[in-house]
């Protein structure tokens, strides 16, 4: 921290607030980082450790991407009803930055309760912002839909695949044969 405070060190090119403001009679260069082309609010879980990091390695340049938190997952798990209130609050705080786009990342609790749970998940977000929403599950059934894809094996870090099953075949999509890892919340983006 005092190299970052000092500007030696690893942090040399860093510009500090005091730097900024001093730039013109110093001739200190600061680097502006241009700005986003788009960008997309997450939703998603508090147990996930990792999506951060996936999300911006895959990003295509240009794209923001911002994270906010919900307790949907894991030992959080509860009927959507009763996630409502907490839905809300992680969309209305994704939405304050400005999206383009919000995407609620968390396919087990979106599949949960079929394609009307979903529904209504997508439905709680448009109470809480204006911002255009999608889910996960919904990208992953258009995505199925796209390729003509009719038939799954599937592989969750669930405890069962029961939900994701049944959200599907709502979809036309047969799962031939699945296997549950039943692992601990934590552990499922290791």
């Amino acid at each position: 921290m005092q190299e970052i405070l000092s500007g030696s060190g690893r942090y040399s090119n860093v510009a500090t607030t005091h730097q900024a403001r001093t730039s013109v009679t110093n001739s200190v260069k600061i680097e502006v980082l241009p700005q986003p082309k788009a960008r997309v609010g997450m939703i998603n879980t508090a147990v996930n450790r990792v999506c951060e990091q996936q999300f911006h390695h895959y990003a295509p340049p240009g794209l923001a991407i911002s994270n906010t938190r919900a307790r949907v997952a894991g030992r959080w798990s509860r009927p959507i009803a009763e996630m409502a209130q907490e839905i809300r609050l992680a969309t209305s705080m994704a939405a304050e930055h400005g999206p383009d786009l919000l995407v609620y990342n968390c396919t087990a609790s979106s599949m949960k309760e079929g394609k009307a749970g979903e529904r209504a998940i997508l439905a709680l977000m448009h109470e809480a912002s204006d911002v255009r929403s999608i889910s996960t599950s919904s990208v992953v059934a258009q995505a199925l839909d796209a390729l003509n894809i009719r038939s799954v094996v599937m592989l969750s870090p669930y405890p069962n695949n029961d939900d994701s099953i049944r959200y599907l075949e709502e979809g036309g999509v047969r799962t031939v044969h699945d296997v549950a890892l039943n692992l601990p919340s934590i552990e499922f983006s290791d």
